[in-house]
């Protein structure tokens, strides 16, 4: 049952919302005949694909595995990227 909801969420909160009001427009638009139902069912495919998970690893993927890091690293300072934060902990 989470993994229902979850779906749903996912076309019901942002980003997926934005495709959700894109198709349907694009259904109302197709059914008056309109040329640019076509052309807004293109845009709403496109958005679609560039908010899956599938495609963020497809173009990550070979950034990720071009360069490989030093075996010894060189310098005085060390770098370490955090995907967030927590106000909780700080």
């Amino acid at each position: 049952m989470a993994y229902i909801i979850k779906f749903i969420y996912g076309f019901l909160l942002p980003p997926g919302l934005f495709v959700t009001v894109l198709a349907l427009l694009s259904v109302m638009l197709f059914h008056k005949k309109s040329k640019l139902a076509i052309l807004l069912g293109a845009v709403t495919c496109l958005m679609y694909l560039s908010f899956i998970p599938l495609t963020g690893i497809l173009l990550v993927h070979p950034l990720e595995n071009h360069y490989q890091p030093p075996e010894k690293p060189k310098g005085d300072v060390l770098v370490m990227l955090g995907g967030g934060g927590d106000a909780r902990n700080a």
